[in-house]
């Protein structure tokens, strides 16, 4: 790192300065906290002078920019350096249960992700540790991601996930829903899967709206009901949630816990085409194909088997090789659709095999008549 990180400066003089911030600062703070967290780019300026001059909540929201805050400069050391100083200022008993947890929980994430601060990591796992043990939410749940992902020790992920989500934390309820969906560090129990997938759906959380969306779905754990499901599926879809749009699109695609609309199918199927779901990809390319839902565009169906090919989708390569063998969508090329035809028969392709060998024969007897005419090939 170049010069003097960004927020370090502030750091190091923050427990020199007597007092604490104006109290407009304050109140700046508290409002900003109220509203959520999505303004704390907006708010870096504010933070990084209410942390200069001494204010704990400015340092503890500065901390949690340079930890990682989309829109803010990303600075590990500065945010260590601010959690330390916090806490020469408080002392440890209080910091770790009210006001550091989950900045320590921020911290300890990004710097695991950073093989270059070792030492920095253990320190933020022992703080991890010591909020966790002090009965911070957050820092349970980090915790436990850390037992599950990274010491792959299930049943203390599951212990910590249920401390975490005794306190109502959203990601604990997904995670331990998780847990006893599949049967991980605890017995499956698909009833109380979907118990605690409701909490985190109802809370506004689009992986529990998705798995929720699931269980009604196929009916475990709750009644099978497409309507519900269908209802689930569009809440998580709604936030993004690439493979709720696709389940959507089914509803829509099938007329399950929906009105069969072959457009509506093909809106959500798009949606999670453009995030990358490779079936959507797929299933986008035919409807494109068949004049399904969308107006007929060969371009457009070529274009859509491609990026599902590229991802290794075995029927997909299979037609954009008959794209290339005909000249749908893209030019008439017999060599790039013989690619195709035996990158999908390398994975299994029934009928791929089947056509690579004919289009070679096709095109052996095509160069056989080009050369008894008299022309190069």
């Amino acid at each position: 790192m170049h010069g003097k990180p960004e927020g370090a400066k502030a750091a190091e003089g923050i427990w020199q300065i007597l007092g604490n911030v104006t109290q407009v600062l304050e109140v700046h703070v508290g409002k900003i906290q109220a509203v959520g967290k999505g303004l704390h780019a907006d708010a870096f300026e504010s933070f990084r002078t209410g942390a200069a001059l001494g204010s704990v909540n400015c340092m503890n929201e500065l901390a949690v920019c340079l930890a990682g805050v989309e829109g803010c400069p990303q600075d590990l050391i500065a945010a260590v350096a601010l959690v330390r100083g916090v806490q020469k200022l408080l002392g440890s008993s209080a910091v770790f249960k009210n006001q550091l947890g989950a900045v320590i929980a921020r911290v300890y994430y990004n710097l695991r992700e950073s093989a270059r601060q070792n030492e920095e990591y253990a320190k933020a796992a022992e703080w991890l540790q010591n909020a966790a043990d002090n009965g911070h939410a957050g820092a349970q749940y980090e915790l436990g991601q850390t037992f599950e992902y990274d010491q792959e020790n299930l049943e203390e992920a599951v212990a910590w996930y249920e401390k975490a989500a005794d306190q109502g934390n959203i990601g604990a309820l997904v995670a331990l829903g998780l847990c006893y969906k599949f049967s991980k560090g605890v017995e499956e129990n698909i009833v109380e899967a979907a118990a605690l997938f409701r909490k985190a759906a109802e809370a506004g959380n689009d992986t529990a709206q998705y798995h929720l969306g699931e269980c009604y779905d196929k009916g475990e754990g709750v009644p099978q009901n497409a309507a519900e499901a269908a209802a689930w599926y569009e809440k998580a879809a709604a936030q993004g949630h690439v493979d709720a749009q696709y389940n959507l699109a089914l509803c829509y695609d099938n007329g399950r816990g929906r009105a069969q609309s072959n457009a509506k199918a093909a809106v959500w199927c798009k949606k999670a085409a453009e995030q990358g779901h490779v079936t959507a990809q797929y299933n986008l390319a035919i409807s494109y194909a068949c004049d399904m839902g969308v107006a007929f565009n060969p371009v457009e169906s070529a274009k859509w088997y491609r990026k599902a090919a590229e991802q290794g989708h075995r029927e997909a390569m299979r037609a954009l090789g008959v794209c290339y063998e005909f000249g749908d969508g893209v030019p008439l090329d017999a060599k790039e659709a013989l690619v195709w035809y035996e990158k999908a028969a390398d994975l299994g392709h029934p009928g791929a095999q089947a056509d690579a060998e004919e289009l070679k024969k096709e095109n052996e007897c095509l160069e056989s008549c080009l050369l008894k005419l008299g022309y190069d090939v």
